[in-house]
């Protein structure tokens, strides 16, 4: 009985789909730009050598490193990235990652990348007003900021 369920539980391991969800979402749309599995990668990477890794892979532009990411896919840095709303108001813009839903304080060389993680790239903003930050890395799609996702 007991080889008969080991080898029940090796045959629902086999069948058993291992894969890591990398999603990457713009300034503009909920629907992601960039959204694929990622079924093999080497275990005991960070979120940030896996993004890395896979930046390159797919070819997709960015500047930044394991600790984080400034630019992907040609996204504004700097001054570029601040909009100015008055003389107390701003939103500074740059990109977040989510783990399985969750926000990490994290920078992601810190935090190891699991098989069937579900890991989010997200432009985002934070807010400053009246001298104090008072929000951070709220997805940039639910403002959809003119000075991004306007044609000029």
């Amino acid at each position: 009985m007991f080889r008969f369920l080991f080898c029940l539980h090796l045959i629902f391991i086999s069948l058993t789909s291992f894969a890591l969800d990398i999603e990457f979402y713009g300034p503009c749309e909920e629907k992601a730009l960039v959204s694929e599995k990622i079924k093999k990668f080497p275990e005991g990477q960070s979120i940030g050598q896996l993004t890395i890794s896979y930046l390159n892979l797919r070819e997709i532009p960015y500047k930044g490193s394991e600790m984080g990411f400034n630019s992907i896919f040609g996204s504004p840095i700097g001054l570029d990235a601040i909009e100015l709303v008055s003389d107390t108001e701003m939103y500074s813009y740059g990109w977040c990652y989510w783990q399985n839903g969750k926000l990490l304080e994290l920078y992601p060389n810190q935090v190891l990348a699991n098989t069937n993680d579900r890991l989010q790239w997200i432009f985002s903003y934070a807010q400053y007003k009246d001298g104090k930050w008072i929000s951070q890395c709220i997805p940039a799609f639910r403002r959809k900021p003119k000075f991004l996702c306007e044609s000029l």
